[in-house]
This record gives C-alpha cells, structure tokens and sequence, in this order.
C-alpha cells in the first residue's frame, strides 16, 4: 500500500522535523569544496523544493548533506497549483511535479530560520521565486524583497528564473530582462554587505531545457553581472523515451 506523493514527502518532512528535536550530530563525508566564498563540508547538498518552508533543517542536517537549500520562497505565503500536483512515475525512477512555488511566505521562513539552532558547518541556501501574481516587469521587487530579509538568515542565494510551474518565468532568461534583473540584485547585495563581513553568494538556477545559444548568453549575462555562478539545473519539460504512465502530466520532470 502506498500514499498519494505529496502526502508522502510532507509525512517524511514531519517525521525530519520530530528526529531534529533529539539530541544527535551530523556525520559528514568530509570532503570540503570552496565555491565563490564559501566551503561546503562536502560536495552532496538537497536542492530547493524539498523543505520549502525550512520546517526540518535540524532533523536534514544530520543525513550528511554538505548544504541545503531551502524554497522557493516568495515574499507572500501562496498555496501554488490545485492537487495533485506531484506524480511518481516508477518506472522511470522519476518525479513530475506542478507545486507552483507554494510556500509560507518570507516573513513566516525567517521567523522559522531565526527559531531553529545552527546546522554548522551544514551551509543553508534559499532559493528565491517571485509570487504568481507579480507582473513580469516586477520580478525584482520580490527577489529582492526575499534577499533583504534572509541576508542574516542563509549563506547564499539561488534565484530561481527557471521553474516551469510559474507562468512565464523562464522569459526572465531573456538577455534584457536578466541583465537588469542581476545587476539590481548585485547591487542590492552590495548595499547590504555594506559594513559587514558577509558576502552570500548569489547562484542562478537554470532551465535545462534553454538551447545552447541562448545559454551561452545567458551565461555571459550572468558573468558580467558580478553573481557567483549558476545551478544547474531545474526540472525538464522533456518527456522523450519516459515509460510511466503519468508521463504526460503537465510540470517539471526530475529523477529520470
């Protein structure tokens, strides 16, 4: 007997949440990497849409993840996409899921962050989205309205302009509108740090579905803007050669 997907993961980020109440230490493989101005205990991290709302880190720190990326986070709670949003495929060994960056919301996040111990040397990223009723041409408002408020709480940044689940965004991998996108939060990075030893690197999480020329692009944008590097990658609209019979659910693709 199994349960639906999603009750699946939030059971297991329930049970996480118990387990990091009780006394116990991580127990790393120690083969530290150094990335722009960080070192990560080791080279194997949980990406971003497994804890979204940091509700766990405790009780996730102490499998040997080297970082842990939490949210998306937006900067107003939304509840995402209408379920069922999540779908196994079992014979692809694969996930397609719809969440539509559901989340608590910023302000809800830090209050979680700042209530939970440190998970050191384990590093914490967010992974910042926009809310889904935030025009395009505002897109900065929200990532930076999330970076302000999580610069004291996390190590780095990873701006997610690559889901599939919100509509639209990958359009912020356009040349014009990531250029001015980049730079407005270099900057805002900037002004933050100011007086202060902190860098938090800013990473961009990439679509893996973007062709190589427009990557190639997008990989200069990034550059010249002053981030530190790009993630790679999101989830895939790619369903080619997928045997499951929830292959053709709308969303993105992972784990094939």
């Amino acid at each position: 007997m199994s349960c639906e997907a999603e009750v699946a993961h939030n059971l297991t980020l329930k049970a996480l949440r118990i387990a990091g109440k009780f006394p116990g230490s991580s127990k790393l493989n120690s083969q530290p990497v150094k990335i722009a101005s960080l070192t990560f205990p080791n080279r194997v991290g949980l990406a971003a849409g497994f804890d979204k709302n940091a509700i766990a880190l405790s009780g996730l720190s102490r499998l040997g993840f080297g970082f842990i990326e939490i949210g998306a986070v937006t900067p107003e709670p939304q509840a995402g996409n209408a379920k069922p949003r999540v779908f196994r495929l079992k014979a692809d060994g694969a996930v397609i899921n719809r969440m539509g960056f559901n989340n608590d919301g910023v302000e809800q996040i830090c209050k979680r962050l700042a209530a939970t111990s440190s998970v050191s040397p384990v590093l914490v990223g967010a992974n910042l989205g926009i809310n889904r009723r935030t025009p395009l041409e505002n897109a900065s408002v929200d990532y930076i309205k999330g970076m302000r408020q999580l610069f004291d709480k996390v190590d780095y940044f990873s701006i997610n302009i690559s889901s599939p689940n919100t509509p639209g965004l990958r359009s912020l991998e356009d040349t014009d509108r990531i250029t001015a996108l980049l730079h407005g939060l270099v900057q805002e990075r900037g002004n933050l740090q100011e007086g202060g030893e902190k860098q938090a690197p800013i990473f961009v999480k990439v679509s893996p579905d973007t062709d190589s020329d427009q990557l190639r692009q997008l990989a200069l944008c990034i550059e010249a803007s002053g981030c530190d590097g790009i993630i790679a990658t999101n989830t895939t609209l790619e369903r080619e050669k997928l045997l499951g019979s929830n292959a053709q659910e709308i969303g993105g693709l992972s784990g094939s």
